[in-house]
């Protein structure tokens, strides 16, 4: 039986009525030529291993898969109309931009004006609310709530049983326990720092955020000096009056004298000073001015003349409470012009 190959097109000689091609590397050609392909990511011609595969490599399958999903992901934005990819199915905008502009300015329809008026009656009360702590009426519960936040409201001060000193609340006073009590008083100490760990104030002690309730490293070093020259003094002391209320650090009664210890950086001592920084020093002003109208004498040490020589500033106030003069030393805060 004669017939002709359907690749190189020549006649041969055969007895099997199936066979097409006249030799093997005439049917390998064929298919190569019939599974030839053009690869979409490269522009390339390959010859598919598959009828599935439809890239050259794996570098281009990974590549054309992405597309593939990308372009099930596309989505219109509400707002621009430009097209974008959504990762999530919920997402209408492309950007946040485009969700506020769309939210905020487009006009409310009257169903949501009625759900915005219905949520308001039920947290605001209208009627005449009066502040327990200046006397003050206002017109609704939320008002009254707000005037709180800043209005005047009395100190509560505790008085420690060992050492007679004073702390600003029940937080200072567990605060100021946890290194006042000795090694003998270890349970009452351990029921103390269990607490102090339930309410949050251990962890402020030790990462450093301290708050007004617990003593700076200067107060500290600075007490420890007035103990061993077995100087009488209050700490802190409240000092009030009809428009101020502050603490001052300490209060030596035998010499009426007030005593401030300033840190560096946040009552501005060196360098360029910030606007909080001058802030902080017409605060200074205000209190010192405050307390000497009310016959106190008041002097102010910086921390870092403490810590390099804590004995001198002691010192400086024994000399200032007796005569009422400071030394030519420059250890304390020269407060003549705020008086």
């Amino acid at each position: 039986m004669i017939k002709t190959c359907l690749n190189c097109k020549t006649d041969f000689k055969t007895y099997n009525s199936k066979r097409i091609f006249c030799s093997t590397t005439c049917g390998y050609d064929h298919k190569r030529t019939r599974k030839s392909k053009i690869c979409p990511i490269c522009q390339k011609k390959f010859t598919a291993r598959n009828s599935k595969s439809k890239t050259c490599s794996t570098k281009c399958r990974g590549e054309f898969a992405s597309r593939k999903a990308n372009e099930k992901k596309k989505k219109i934005c509400r707002n621009c109309k430009k097209v974008f990819i959504a990762r999530d199915k919920s997402k209408v905008y492309c950007s946040k931009r485009c969700f506020y502009n769309d939210v905020f300015t487009r006009p409310k329809s009257k169903e949501h004006k009625q759900k915005i008026a219905e949520g308001q009656k039920k947290i605001r009360i209208e009627g005449e609310f009066v502040c327990n702590r200046c006397n003050s009426v206002f017109p609704s519960n939320t008002s009254l709530r707000a005037h709180k936040a800043h209005c005047q409201h009395e100190v509560i001060i505790k008085v420690c049983p060992k050492c007679k000193k004073k702390c600003k609340g029940n937080a200072g006073l567990k605060a100021h326990q946890i290194w006042c009590l000795d090694d003998k008083e270890n349970l009452n100490k351990r029921k103390i720092i269990t607490k102090a760990v339930k309410n949050g104030n251990i962890r402020r002690i030790l990462s450093g955020n301290q708050n007004q309730s617990i003593d700076t490293d200067i107060e500290v070093i600075f007490e420890k000096n007035l103990r061993e020259r077995e100087i009488h003094y209050e700490h802190p002391f409240l000092f009030k009056t009809d428009k101020h209320t502050h603490l001052f650090d300490f209060y030596i009664p035998e010499f009426n004298l007030l005593i401030e210890v300033d840190g560096d950086y946040w009552h501005g001592n060196k360098g360029q000073l910030k606007s909080w920084q001058l802030r902080q020093i017409e605060i200074d002003k205000t209190y010192t001015k405050a307390a000497t109208k009310k016959d106190f004498r008041v002097i102010r040490f910086w921390g870092s003349s403490i810590k390099k020589n804590c004995l001198d500033c002691i010192e400086e106030t024994l000399h200032y409470g007796k005569t009422n003069q400071s030394r030519t030393n420059g250890i304390s805060r020269d407060i003549r012009s705020w008086s």
